[in-house]
């Protein structure tokens, strides 16, 4: 395990930086775990060479731009009860692979309306051999699923109220909607919190000791509360 300072170099931010940060953030990642994220992002950067999973230019900071913003600690605080999880429009699997390889108690199904990506996270999934993730290819608001999840989780998708209507059919009573945002969303919160089935919304700054380009990207979590007895 890596007891040197965090790396500045970009060829250094792999999986031994990767868990040198989250324990200084007092997560622990199990050499199980580390390994499989690590076959995961090798898969990644494969499937996103065929097809464009993620941005080309974030492909090799894909450890720091993406695996760490996924598992940031209030993402991981946020999660902690949930059992049921939906990843909508997940595209290459972010944040539903490595939240499910952190979190192998957890059930998560990994939703996307694009058929090429859903084909290529089902192979990961497959390859990987994750038993707790399911893959559907449809719209998160076609979904079958009724009043079924704890948390619906959106990456960088869409506007928090649209995303807010999208969730609520598929959450159970006390879901939380959790995402992903940067920049100013104060009025998307003033916008969501004016939904009758929403009590409360938090935002959070994605602040990680050791790492400071979430902080200079400005970017949030966003926990929403949701409860359903507001239509009763």
């Amino acid at each position: 395990m890596n007891n040197g300072p965090a790396p500045k170099d970009i060829s250094t931010y792999d999986i031994t930086w990767l868990r040198f940060v989250l324990e200084e953030n007092a997560i622990v990642m199990t050499d199980t775990r580390a390994g499989l994220l690590a076959a995961y992002v090798d898969l990644l950067r494969e499937w996103n060479s065929r097809i464009n999973l993620v941005s080309r230019k974030s492909i090799d900071t894909v450890y720091r731009e993406h695996i760490l913003h996924c598992l940031a600690p209030q993402a991981i605080r946020a999660l902690r009860d949930a059992r049921r999880i939906v990843d909508a429009g997940t595209g290459g699997g972010l944040p539903g692979i490595p939240l499910a390889i952190m979190f192998p108690e957890k059930q998560f199904t990994l939703v996307d309306s694009i058929m090429k990506k859903c084909r290529a996270v089902q192979d990961m999934v497959e390859t990987l051999r994750l038993p707790n993730v399911d893959v559907q290819c449809a719209r998160v608001e076609e979904l079958p699923l009724r009043s079924w999840a704890d948390a619906v989780l959106f990456r960088a998708v869409a506007r928090l109220d649209l995303i807010t209507d999208w969730a609520i059919p598929i959450l159970a009573h006390k879901g939380i909607i959790v995402a992903w945002k940067g920049g100013d969303v104060s009025s998307e919160i003033a916008s969501v919190k004016k939904k009758k089935e929403v009590p409360s919304v938090r935002a959070l700054p994605l602040e990680i000791k050791g790492e400071t380009f979430f902080m200079d990207a400005k970017k949030l979590l966003c926990v929403i509360q949701i409860d359903k007895t507001a239509d009763a």
